[in-house]
């Protein structure tokens, strides 16, 4: 519907210009032929071109609107996880619901529009009825309705589901969708059915060779009262250990720790089972299978001292909270043989004149090492085993301290940024310390720029700390006494530690999964670089690899590019561990790169299968909505038509187009040359 006219840049009264330009360009085209009707009609004709012609050049826009109905949207999201076959109860068919459903879906389509979605483990737009997924998010189907409807004029969602939800937030009244009205479908049984299940397992992912490490286990049962059962836990090490159960509940938990032996290095998977009781509901939730990684060793940690000292006992404990680390305290008078065992060294107040070490020091100048300076550090000693800094040789003095914003070697957490602002001061040696190359600082003087560092990190080949200053024990109790805990202080010193003990990766060919552990339902990736002789990307190459799971069959893949690096995408993987060995050519060297990864297998779904009505309910009544059972599911049909609020909404879309892009104006103007050029033809005026 035409609206309006308008101009974009011009007022409207250049519109009389144009009419005069017209009839003035006709006035001296025809002023010299003789007054007749036929000259009168040219005239006109040619003012009317001309004038329009002269209107199109001001670019007038043609305002039109039009009215859209747009009716409401009905989601129907269907709960696809295990626990629906597994809850149902004995008068509730699955076959008739799907039936039910459909047609129901298919009736309101007559007067609605309707979406279908499956949720799970994920969200899918297409219907899915195999109930196999293994996770439950709620959350993460409302977030989704949102983002890909929320501009939609969604009148309903009817979700279907037991209301069992083990995966994402708790769902409350902010992850609805906006505006819409939700009908709840209850599915599953609300009857407590009797189960025997394996809750869940606590216990570390890494370990290490020859401790001892424990497992809770945490069991349930419900309805079994009076009943025996057995667990048994067995490793792939070829550990078997197993203890009797005695169920005195209806509503019966209760953890059990068992405790393994460290015995062998690489990846153990460990089977912990419960002999199945009679008429269970399910066996599947009496075993779990979880991996436990052995790793050869923790790295050591070498704190060599020139004296006992406050600081050595407070760095000891921090790192000591750290179940990677092993420190080892020495002092000159009883020096470790060799530096080979230790990844880190640190050097607290070494070298000084009465233990000067500076042959032994030389020794470990391969290893990281970080160096605190204090009052009894010989500066003119330290100088000579070390050419990264040249420490001052001023008097000792205090330092208070403040912590650089712009460093970026590692993440400084909220809690350690406030720790900074009441600390007691350092004491090291005054004056300005020179550095060759690169450095980060992470603490400056408080009262001094930024090129004045405290405590700063000289990144090479291996990486090196520098501490101007002891007297970390006074920030250690500082921090109790603002927190009440260590924690800050203990992150300034494991952090520090960390990055030394990190060893530059300079593999010119690197491949590698995402995560060291996936999920059955999860899509396994992995990542690979691939680099020349100056560390510049190869992206031309072809990385093929060979996955191998440990049953001995094999997977092979081809990697896809990804700009500077190449991805694979190997998609969902059987439960069990994986080694992987990936090939390719650079120049006319073949390279290599191998390594492993886990997926486990998930069965969330199994140990809960109680349905959990009140939840749907509440979800309902929350929006506005109804819940109802799956026997009245033509209910929702008039519930639906109903609620005033679930009605079509009329859109006005205003559309603004140039008047010289329609075509009949085309026309119109060849039309008026034609007619004014058949004139003067047929009246022999050409």
């Amino acid at each position: 519907m035409l609206n309006a006219i308008l101009f974009e840049n011009n007022s409207g009264w250049w519109v009389l210009l144009c009419v005069a330009i017209g009839i003035l360009y006709a006035y001296l085209f025809y002023k010299k032929q003789s007054k007749s009707k036929l000259k009168y009609l040219l005239f006109g004709l040619r003012s009317i071109l001309v004038a329009f012609i002269c209107f199109l050049l001001l670019a007038p826009l043609i305002s039109s609107k039009k009215e859209i109905e747009e009716k409401p949207l009905l989601i129907i999201a269907q709960d696809n996880s295990a626990s629906i076959p597994l809850g149902v109860s004995d008068n509730f068919k699955l076959e008739k619901y799907q039936t039910d459903i459909k047609n129901l879906a298919g009736r309101l389509q007559q007067k609605y529009d309707v979406a279908f979605l499956n949720f799970g483990d994920k969200i899918r737009d297409k219907p899915k009825w195999d109930f196999k997924d293994q996770q439950t998010d709620v959350s993460e189907l409302f977030s989704y309705i949102n983002e890909q409807y929320g501009n939609k004029n969604i009148g309903a969602v009817i979700l279907a589901s037991d209301g069992i939800i083990n995966k994402g937030a708790l769902v409350t009244a902010q992850y609805l969708p906006r505006q819409a009205i939700i009908y709840s479908i209850g599915l599953g049984d609300t009857t407590v059915k009797k189960d025997l299940l394996i809750r869940n397992v606590n216990y570390n992912r890494i370990v290490y060779l020859g401790n001892e490490y424990p497992l809770e286990i945490n069991l349930s049962a419900f309805r079994s009262k009076g009943e025996k059962s057995i667990l048994t836990v067995e490793s792939s090490d070829g550990q078997k250990l197993s203890k009797p159960i005695q169920i005195d509940d209806d509503f019966w938990r209760q953890s059990v720790t068992v405790k393994l032996d460290a015995r062998k290095v690489g990846m153990q998977k460990l089977n912990i089972s419960l002999h199945t009781i009679n008429n269970e509901v399910s066996n599947i939730n009496n075993r779990q299978t979880v991996y436990v990684e052995v790793l050869e060793g923790k790295e050591k940690i070498l704190l060599l001292a020139n004296a006992p000292h406050p600081d050595v006992n407070a760095i000891k404990q921090s790192i000591s909270g750290n179940k990677n680390y092993e420190v080892v305290v020495a002092f000159p008078y009883e020096m470790p043989k060799s530096f080979d065992q230790f990844s880190v060294i640190i050097l607290h107040n070494l070298p000084s004149s009465s233990a000067p070490l500076s042959g032994i020091i030389k020794q470990g100048l391969n290893k990281a090492i970080w160096f605190i300076a204090g009052t009894e550090t010989n500066i003119n000693l330290l100088n000579q085993i070390q050419s990264l800094v040249k420490f001052p040789g001023g008097t000792p003095q205090e330092y208070y301290t403040t912590l650089n914003g712009n460093f970026y070697n590692f993440t400084v957490s909220s809690q350690l940024q406030n720790l900074f602002r009441n600390l007691p001061p350092l004491v090291g040696p005054s004056g300005k310390v020179a550095v060759k190359g690169d450095y980060q600082s992470l603490i400056n003087q408080r009262s001094s720029s930024a090129d004045l560092p405290l405590m700063f990190f000289v990144k090479g080949e291996k990486n090196n700390a520098f501490l101007i200053g002891e007297g970390l024990w006074r920030w250690r109790l500082e921090n109790y006494k603002a927190t009440s805990d260590f924690a800050p202080f203990d992150e300034l010193i494991t952090k520090t530690v960390q990055f030394l003990s990190v060893k530059e990766d300079k593999r010119k060919f690197k491949v590698y999964p995402i995560k060291e552990r996936f999920f059955a339902n999860e899509e396994t990736v992995l990542h690979a670089e691939l680099y020349n002789d100056s560390y510049e990307p190869v992206t031309n190459a072809e990385i093929t690899v060979d996955i191998n799971h440990k049953s001995g069959k094999k997977y092979s893949y081809v990697f896809s590019k990804k700009e500077s690096s190449y991805e694979l995408n190997a998609g969902l993987l059987p439960e069990g561990e994986y080694s992987f060995l990936a090939k390719t050519v650079l120049g006319n060297k073949h390279l290599e790169s191998k390594g492993t990864f886990v997926v486990e297998k998930i069965e969330l779904e199994h140990l809960n299968t109680t349905a959990d009505h009140q939840l749907l309910y509440n979800l309902a009544k929350m929006s506005g909505g109804e819940f109802v059972l799956p026997g009245n599911l033509s209910d929702l049909e008039q519930l639906i038509a109903e609620n005033e609020k679930i009605t079509t909404v009329v859109h006005t879309d205003n559309t603004y187009e140039e008047l010289i892009n329609l075509k009949w104006i085309f026309f119109l103007l060849i039309l008026l040359l034609s007619t004014e050029w058949f004139l003067r033809k047929r009246n022999g005026l050409l």
